[in-house]
């Protein structure tokens, strides 16, 4: 977790979407310094493969591989992801 200039905070990672997904908890640190009900997540994907995030909820995210028509997706891919939120009663 870094803090940064104008109350904003970030935590970064890097997680295996097996079968095409993953589901990423917050750190408890992180989620109690922050709004956990608006924020930002960035993803890169380590594989020729489009990721997206799904299902963000105040405890944690889902990172999903975006399926190709007529393939279906079953391996393993690495997927780095970056979350930016404000930090509690900023002002």
């Amino acid at each position: 977790m870094i803090g940064s200039h104008d109350d904003w905070w970030e935590e970064a990672g890097e997680v295996a979407l097996i079968g095409g997904w993953a589901q990423v908890p917050l750190g408890p640190d992180f989620a109690a310094l922050v709004d956990t009900s608006s924020y930002q997540v960035f993803l890169t994907s380590y594989d020729a493969v489009q990721v997206f995030v799904q299902n963000r909820t105040p405890g944690s995210f889902e990172i999903h591989v975006l399926p190709v028509p007529h393939r279906r997706y079953s391996g393993a891919t690495r997927c780095a992801y970056r979350v930016l939120a404000r930090r509690l009663n900023a002002v």
